[in-house]
């Protein structure tokens, strides 16, 4: 998701970001994930200073993990309540 600088604040990657899930809930899907490899994860790569970001995926409800790599955070966000 990625909201341009000027309507940033205003809680559109919030609403983007429930209906991607939403979307993947009514899917049946468990995770989704950026890269095909595995649709049942949504894989987030979010920079260190993207604090909207971070509080949105941390505030989701949904479980998840969190791996650095480099200069990024990368947030795995299990969309359906289980961990595979």
């Amino acid at each position: 998701i990625t909201i341009a600088d000027d309507h940033q604040g205003q809680g559109l990657g919030t609403i983007l970001f429930k209906k991607l899930v939403e979307r993947a809930q009514a899917d049946n899907l468990n995770l989704l994930e950026a890269i095909v490899d595995n649709l049942n994860l949504l894989e987030a790569i979010v920079a260190p200073d993207n604090r909207g970001m971070h509080m949105l995926l941390m505030k989701s409800g949904l479980p998840q993990t969190i791996d650095y790599m480099s200069n990024t955070m990368i947030y795995k966000l299990y969309v359906n309540g289980r961990m595979c």
